[in-house]
């Protein structure tokens, strides 16, 4: 049972770790002139996921989970609507989300780093922490500065905050692999 469970957070693990780097690096490759086209990506797929999930929720049996997807489904197609209707919306989301994503992030990571890194026997599984701990004053750090008010900085921030997540996200898989 342990070991399924290590092989499941692997996989997630590795995953996020692929997602967060290309996203990263997006941001860091793309010019800021590239934001409207951005924008518009972000929300046709945010409406299409909308859609999908609606579609989810007629075709399957109304369990409790299907209402709660349902309404996150509505939520991602309000977020999807406003982000198309307000110009400026995206880059005040961006600043949001890179502040507020690494901050929660870390909570999981270094409860992973307690529950499983620490108990696989391996040494410097406290590394695992003092990462999670820095990207999370990071993110807090990122809400209260008042210089990311310009895109192109925005953008930069955004891409290393995300490759920084990635490369910690790699780092568990070091820990998390089980002891032969």
């Amino acid at each position: 049972m342990f070991s399924r469970e290590l092989d499941k957070i692997k996989r997630n693990v590795i995953m996020t770790s692929i997602v967060l780097m290309f996203a990263g690096m997006l941001l860091l490759i793309v010019p800021p002139e590239c934001i409207p086209y951005l924008n518009d990506a972000l929300c046709f797929g945010l409406m299409v996921t909308s859609v999908v999930t609606m579609f989810i929720f007629i075709g399957s049996p109304k369990v409790l989970i299907r209402y709660i997807q349902l309404c996150i489904g509505l939520s991602v197609g309000i977020i999807g609507i406003a982000l198309w209707i307000f110009d400026e919306m995206f880059l005040t989301m961006l600043i949001w989300l890179i502040g507020i994503a690494p901050a929660v992030a870390g909570v999981p990571s270094i409860f992973h780093a307690f529950a499983y890194a620490r108990r696989s026997g391996r040494k410097g599984w406290w590394i695992l922490v003092v990462f999670s701990i820095l990207i999370m004053l990071f993110g807090v750090f990122i809400i209260w500065n008042p210089w990311l008010r310009s895109e192109s900085v925005a953008m930069m921030v955004a891409g290393f905050v995300l490759m920084g997540s990635s490369f910690v996200s790699a780092l568990r898989l070091i820990w998390l692999r089980p002891v032969k």
